[in-house]
């Protein structure tokens, strides 16, 4: 406010993916490469930590689609907001949902089942997704035992990613402008085109031979987003930055 112009200290590491991001960051403060660590995201720390508690052993996939829900309609921080962008009605986003996993039983065979929003409380709103199960704390294990994965623009999408499952990303036609821009963001980060299912004949015309739908994206995504092939498959964030830290002189080494 008084026009002064902070100044902040170069750090002795950045701990980065190979996104955009830290493109930028780098150009901005001339660091050199030399000065990054590379990590996983706390995505793929999850995943980790589903593995070592099942022996390092992914589940036999089973015949669901597992929808990544973010409370799309009731999310409680649309409240913080006046004018969200955001924002739909739930009327009508609750009977899109419900249009959309009928048809995806349908043409696929496959049983529909919610990894629902933490925060979401679908409790007080028996029937929003017609009656199908709706499972909270479970979305890593529902993805790696799914056949087919439905999102919009959730960040869980990296689990879809890590276990190379086919998927959907979804609009429709209740979504604002700023939900409908999200998605199309995080679905070309993919390689996917997004479908607004409440097109007419949208749903039909699709080919639903999930199996075999492209998943050339999920590279590059994960490269960019949760784990640079440049760091360590068997560590988490906290362990390299800690083990960095520590064989860097930075900080002591921890007592055994």
């Amino acid at each position: 406010m008084l026009g002064a112009t902070p100044v902040v200290p170069l750090p002795a590491r950045v701990f980065a993916g190979h996104s955009e991001a830290l493109e930028s960051y780098l150009g901005r403060t001339r660091l050199p490469r030399s000065a990054v660590t590379w990590v996983t995201s706390f995505d793929y720390d999850a995943y980790l930590a589903y593995l070592a508690a099942r022996g390092g052993e992914a589940p036999e996939v089973e015949p669901i689609a597992v929808f990544l829900d973010e409370d799309a309609s009731g999310h409680p921080d649309f409240g913080l907001l006046a004018d969200s962008a955001m924002q739909m009605s739930a009327e009508e986003y609750s009977a899109s949902l419900r249009r959309l996993f009928d048809a995806v039983e349908r043409k696929t065979g496959l049983r529909v089942v919610v990894a629902a929003h933490p925060r979401a409380d679908y409790a007080t709103r028996p029937g929003f997704f017609g009656e199908r199960d709706v499972v909270s704390g479970a979305t890593v294990d529902l993805v790696a035992r799914s056949s087919m994965v439905i999102a919009h623009a959730s960040t869980a999408v990296s689990f879809a990613a890590i276990s190379d499952k086919p998927l959907i990303m979804v609009k429709t036609a209740s979504m604002m402008s700023g939900y409908d821009a999200t998605v199309d963001r995080i679905a070309a980060g993919l390689a996917l085109e997004p479908v607004c299912s409440d097109e007419p004949g949208v749903l039909d015309g699709l080919d639903w031979d999930y199996a075999n739908w492209s998943r050339a994206g999920y590279s590059a995504y994960l490269e960019r987003y949760v784990r640079s092939q440049d760091a360590p498959a068997d560590r988490t964030t906290w362990e390299i930055v800690a083990e960095t830290l520590q064989d860097g002189g930075y900080v002591a080494p921890l007592a055994r």
